[in-house]
């Protein structure tokens, strides 16, 4: 209109609804979301997955009603919202959120009317299965999972590492106990670099010197043993050789005169064997009425720590007597005892 208010021309422009359908398509609801726009009258007027808002019947096109649309998404969730409102989705005014299951699968719904001042009235409608939800949730617990598993992973590597650190001085510690086991005593652990371990390895070379020492003391004492009876050896080879070419008679007795020890020259001599002796007393063998000379008299000399000399006669293995001098002498313990 010009200044007169008279009409000068008309501008047209056409919008196209598929244009919508490009936006719809560039959004990035989710791998398996979906959105749509329908009309009052339950037209489609723009989708997401649905290549036209309309299909051609006899080269014509014709508009396509959600609630019988070929995508079953579209489909059911119209379906939905028409139990939910009861059939009058005009009725509806605000944003709504809701929950449907589809092939036994939960599926989330907002709704958002659109109305304006020249007569639109749509709703705008999105629909986001849950499994695109939880994909995410499953992402998640992959990575906590592999996360886990890294962690579990440098865990064991040090446990194995430290395990290391720690078994190689024990197995020092043991293999140095079996070497000593086995007469190598000289044993000596390096020093540890755990706390514990160094006290254990400390006691450790401690013990192996004082067992060494010990040894060694053992054999000194050994060997200093094994000269003391070759002495006694020798000097007891001496003592038969003495004995037993001797023309006396030589005994040891006990305080109440039984015989402990008898020369062998007591059988050339009396015609006995040692050991017929061994047991028996003094007076046992000697002549009867010698045993008040050789027994009582002598034996008081005995217990008095005094030497004695004796005459008597001792019976021979063949009946008669022989005359004997016989001298005593005492042998004192440590503590001065007979």
């Amino acid at each position: 209109y010009d200044a007169d208010g008279q009409l000068i021309g008309v501008l047209g422009n056409n919008f196209f609804l598929s244009r919508m359908s490009d936006v719809l398509t560039a959004m990035d609801i989710s791998d398996h979301g979906q959105a749509f726009i329908r009309d009052h009258k339950g037209l489609i007027v723009a989708s997401s997955t649905l290549p036209d808002p309309f299909v051609m019947v006899k080269n014509r096109p014709q508009p396509i009603y959600s609630v019988t649309s070929q995508d079953p998404l579209i489909r059911a969730s119209s379906q939905f919202l028409l139990r939910q409102y009861n059939g009058y989705l005009a009725d509806v005014r605000q944003p709504g959120q809701f929950e449907f299951h589809l092939d036994q699968q939960r599926q989330f719904l907002e709704v958002q009317p659109f109305r304006d001042d020249v007569g639109l009235d749509w709703l705008i409608v999105v629909v986001v299965p849950e499994q695109d939800f939880m994909a995410t949730i499953e992402d998640s617990r992959r990575y906590t999972a592999l996360l886990c598993l890294m962690a579990f992973a440098i865990a064991l590597g040090l446990g194995l590492v430290t395990s290391h650190w720690i078994a190689q001085p024990m197995a020092g510690v043991r293999r140095a106990a079996q070497a000593i086991a086995q007469g190598e005593l000289h044993q000596h652990l390096p020093p540890s670099r755990l706390n514990e371990l160094e006290d254990l390895v400390i006691t450790f070379n401690t013990m192996a010197e004082r067992i060494a020492t010990m040894v060694q003391d053992l054999q000194q004492s050994k060997a200093d043993l094994e000269v003391a009876n070759g002495e006694i050896q020798q000097q007891s080879v001496l003592f038969r050789l003495m004995a037993e070419n001797m023309t006396d008679l030589g005994c040891l007795q006990a305080i109440d005169s039984t015989y402990l020890y008898v020369s062998p020259s007591v059988e050339w001599i009396l015609g006995y064997q040692p050991t017929d002796w061994l047991g028996t007393k003094l007076c046992d063998w000697v002549y009867p009425s010698d045993v008040p000379t050789c027994c009582q008299t002598g034996q008081s000399s005995w217990l008095s720590g005094e030497s004695s000399k004796a005459a008597y006669r001792m019976r021979h293995k063949l009946g008669h007597y022989v005359w004997f001098e016989t001298l005593v002498r005492p042998i004192f313990d440590d503590n001065g005892a007979v």
